[in-house]
């Protein structure tokens, strides 16, 4: 069913995951800061 008479696109695994990934940060961000924290990236090089 198309809500806004919007064709529906296809994408691939790799854009699925890139916008699943950034839909998920967004929502931990929230949740942190309802928690009262705040989240900071780092990278994996960091991590000993």
């Amino acid at each position: 069913m198309l809500k806004f008479k919007v064709e529906c696109q296809q994408m691939s695994a790799q854009e699925y995951e890139q916008q699943f990934r950034e839909r998920e940060i967004r929502h931990l961000r929230r949740k942190a800061a309802r928690l009262g924290f705040s989240l900071t990236p780092f990278s994996a090089d960091a991590v000993s």
